[in-house]
């Protein structure tokens, strides 16, 4: 049972990191690229590998990244970027959940076996739904313009709250019954 449970914590671990990563790619993909370049550049520039003609240099970047990602995430070009931004919050919920259960594992010498490695990560994973779900009823947090979700932000944000699960649904519970209040 102690490697059924290691072994489910190793790939909860490593399916975090792949979708969790790959699901904000495209996005912070186009967030870098708009530091240095120019989208509304109106030079156009041609790749002379395929010889193809791009709107601007800003876009041969883009495709040029873009390439490289789809090397490892071929999916990413599949799903929109709302769909992206749900999976990077709910994996790396995930990805925090697991991280407490192997301190629990290391620090507090719980037996691996013991630890919840199947019902914690689910709730971290639904703990990204959340956090981005805070994403519209506190934007000044994760949100750098109108609607543009900073995705380094909100990755680290459900990394943690993930990390802290029990804590963060004590704090929300707190703070909601706080404002919910049953007026009898």
């Amino acid at each position: 049972m102690k490697y059924l449970a290691s072994i489910i914590l190793v790939f909860w671990g490593v399916l975090s990191l792949y979708f969790g990563i790959g699901g904000s790619l495209k996005t912070e993909n186009y967030n870098e690229i708009n530091k240095n370049y120019d989208f509304d550049d109106t030079v156009q520039v041609r790749h002379l590998p395929d010889n193809t003609v791009y709107k601007n240099y800003a876009e041969l970047q883009l495709y040029k990244e873009d390439q490289k990602a789809l090397k490892i995430f071929p999916w990413i070009t599949f799903i929109p970027s709302f769909v992206g931004t749900i999976i990077t919050a709910c994996f790396f919920g995930m990805l925090g959940a697991v991280i407490s259960l192997l301190k629990d594992v290391a620090l507090r010498n719980e037996k691996v076996e013991d630890v919840s490695y199947i019902s914690i990560p689910l709730l971290g994973f639904l703990t990204g739904i959340v956090v981005l779900g805070l994403n519209y009823i506190i934007p000044i947090v994760l949100v750098a313009g109108e609607n543009d979700i900073r995705p380094i932000t909100l990755l680290f944000f459900s990394l943690f709250a993930g990390l802290f699960s029990p804590q963060f649904y004590n704090y929300l519970s707190n703070s909601t019954s706080k404002i919910f209040k049953d007026e009898k």
